[in-house]
């Protein structure tokens, strides 16, 4: 008897730690520029990004706009043969 070889894959929501150093004269000049700028303004030093492992959550297929969240994928032809949301392929 042959053996085939599928991977299941799930998306989550996760967070990410990342670092930033600000110039400030004071630590409350320093949380003003932290504040006024943004997270996604801030400029993170890559190389101490961290997973948050702990705060992992599964994610809904309504969370994730309708697209599935779950799949199971055959590897021998690479082609995904159920979702959760249509089922079997």
């Amino acid at each position: 008897m042959e053996s085939f070889r599928f991977s299941v894959e799930t998306k989550h929501t996760i967070w990410y730690q990342s670092f930033v150093d600000i110039e400030a004269n004071s630590l409350e000049e320093a949380i003003k520029k932290a504040q006024k700028r943004g997270a996604s303004d801030m400029e993170v030093d890559s190389d101490y990004t961290e997973i948050i492992y702990d705060s992992m959550e599964d994610l809904s297929v309504g969370d994730n706009g309708g697209q599935p969240t779950e799949e199971i994928r055959c590897l021998e032809n690479d082609e995904i043969i159920w979702d959760n949301v249509e089922g079997a392929k």
